[in-house]
């Protein structure tokens, strides 16, 4: 070794039975630096491996009752490796009071009979934040069987349990709304009925002995009515899809969309409007589910181009995604977004429920798939969604 050569080598920290522990690098000479080099590089590598993973290591020496832990378990607690009491007692004083007698006789459980153990456990910081570990060990002993220190580490699941537990809240609390619009429409239907046919016995009966005034109001009776039913109608819809899951299969979207097209011309066979469909569009997704979906979107085209003397749908595909266009009104794009939130309705002056538009987001959401619009006031819109493809054996 030439004089002035230097490299990195380790000095090696051993556990309870004599195996390498921790290293510390120093600077000697240049005797071996490449190959220090590179253990230093793997350590460095496993090092950060941990950190990643929110991993810390810990050993206890059960004959002398000391802790030695990792630079990232120490981060986990929240603690200072200088002002940590390095021993079992000093470790169970950061654990949750509510914890604490389980992971105690967890540990010493598995002390005794030599086993693996494996727990969760809660920690508590100075500062008072509480974190979630899942901890594992296992325990080393000498040539006579004889139990010298336990080995382990600890992860720190945090996050993932405010996730699983926030999760868990927001399904609770669609679950209740589900309940309670499966209630509302249920009750409403009772009502809707009574007021919309007495203001219909009314005009049948009394129409020659009401005056116009009156019979306007029990044509606005009548026309809230059903509209409050189509609303009704709607939130059961949403309901039902919401529960439902969805039934996968083959379909032809374009058969589904003719099929819905012969039904809106036989509702108003005075309109003359153009459909452009393909002979084929096939899909996977549930066919009921679907229908509903492609209801609403031909539906509202054909509201929505009444004011053209030359009305235009379209259905087809383009690169992944399928559309319904039309040539009609258009909408405002910087309210894109708006389109497909309940009871939001960017067209007062034309019948909806501000529901449909929703139902389709579900439906496409259930599937897996993305629903967007484009379109520009005056020029017609476009409503654009995708759906999974076919699952195969490959995909699993």
């Amino acid at each position: 070794m030439r004089r002035g050569d230097h490299a990195s080598v380790p000095n090696v920290t051993t556990d309870c039975r004599g195996h390498p522990r921790s290293v510390n690098w120093v600077t000697q000479g240049q005797g071996m630096g490449d190959e220090y080099d590179y253990t230093k590089q793997l350590l460095d590598q496993l090092a950060e491996a941990q950190d990643l993973a929110g991993l810390g290591v810990w050993e206890w020496d059960v004959r002398t009752n000391t802790v030695a832990w990792s630079r990232k378990l120490y981060e986990i607690y929240g603690l200072d490796p200088d002002t940590f009491g390095a021993s079992f007692e000093g470790y169970l004083e950061r654990v949750h009071p509510d914890d604490c007698e389980r992971v105690k006789a967890t540990v010493l459980q598995a002390l005794e009979a030599r086993d693996p153990m494996l727990f969760d456990e809660r920690v508590v910081r100075p500062t008072g934040e509480i974190r979630y570990l899942t901890s594992v060990g296992r325990v080393e002993v000498d040539t006579r069987g004889e139990p010298v220190c336990m080995k382990g580490t600890c992860m720190d699941v945090t996050d993932r349990v405010l996730l699983a537990r926030r999760t868990a809240e927001l399904e609770a609390a669609n679950r209740d709304l589900e309940a309670f619009a499966a209630t509302v429409t249920h009750d409403l239907r009772q009502p809707l009925r009574a007021c919309a046919g007495f203001a219909d016995i009314l005009l049948d009966e009394y129409l020659d002995k009401l005056d116009p005034e009156v019979r306007d109001y029990l044509q606005r009776i009548l026309a809230s009515s059903r509209r409050m039913h189509e609303i009704v109608d709607g939130l059961e819809v949403l309901t039902r899809i919401a529960r439902a899951e969805p039934r996968r299969e083959h379909i032809d979207l374009a058969e589904l969309a003719r099929e819905i097209e012969t039904s809106l011309r036989s509702g108003d066979p005075g309109r003359a409007v153009r459909f452009s469909i393909p002979q084929s569009l096939p899909a996977v997704a549930d066919p009921k589910l679907m229908h509903v979906a492609l209801s609403n979107l031909l539906g509202n085209a054909w509201k929505f181009t009444r004011d053209r003397v030359e009305a235009v749908i379209g259905v087809g595909r383009q690169e992944d995604a399928y559309y319904v266009r039309d040539n009609g009104r258009g909408f405002d794009p910087a309210y894109a977004d708006q389109l497909f939130v309940q009871f939001r309705r960017l067209h007062g002056d034309i019948e909806g429920t501000g529901i449909g538009l929703t139902t389709v987001r579900r439906i496409v959401e259930h599937h897996g798939g993305r629903v967007w619009a484009e379109g520009e006031e005056g020029n017609g819109a476009a409503f654009y969604f995708t759906l999974p493809p076919e699952r195969t054996h490959a995909d699993e």
